[in-house]
């Protein structure tokens, strides 16, 4: 039986448990229903009701592979990230220059430089002053990093995968030396 919360209504006792999946079955004259909750829901994502009990036992199925799909998923991705921290980790190394490009109607260029490796996912990056060197039409402009100009204040960022998060808008990543980017204004 189903029991009522404020914020809906939870599983019985006796529903099925699948992975992260609970899986009610009900018959109500005849007519075949089924509730199903993900994780700690407090209310199923899917409830519904049957031509047959046939149908029904089809549709848990396809439940059931794809919450297995969502697990194996979930499991490779957290492999892949792990295997691109690993590399981005290794492929860093004080003095190695980072970029990072952003911005809304036009396009903004930040550059770091990593100044120290206090731990192996850890780093400490300086900004660095860019330099403008060629023109690219109307309010356009390429730069390039300036390595050893320092503007701003030593930054300590974790290394999480194959970019480094410095703000809600700027993601760096490894770049070769000397490389230039586009930078454009807006009025």
């Amino acid at each position: 039986m189903r029991r009522m919360t404020m914020l809906g209504w939870l599983p019985s006792e006796n529903a099925e448990k699948y992975a992260n999946l609970k899986i009610e079955r009900t018959e109500t004259n005849g007519v075949a229903y089924a509730a199903v909750w993900r994780g700690r829901a407090r209310k199923p994502y899917a409830n519904y009701r049957f031509r047959s009990l046939e149908h029904r036992e089809e549709w848990i199925t396809r439940q059931k592979e794809a919450a297995d799909d969502s697990i194996k998923f979930k499991a490779e991705r957290k492999m892949t990230r792990s295997r691109q921290k690993e590399e981005a980790a290794a492929e860093l190394t004080v003095g190695s220059i980072l970029h990072g490009q952003w911005g809304w109607e036009q396009t903004n260029n930040n550059f770091y430089e990593i100044v120290a490796r206090p731990s192996k996912y850890t780093v400490v990056i300086r900004e660095l002053a860019q330099a403008t060197t060629r023109e690219a039409g109307f309010m356009s402009h390429y730069t390039k990093a300036i390595p050893g100009s320092y503007i701003g204040p030593e930054l300590r960022r974790r290394i999480t995968g194959p970019s480094i998060r410095i703000n809600g808008s700027i993601y760096v990543t490894k770049e070769e030396a000397g490389k230039e980017h586009l930078d454009t204004n807006y009025a």
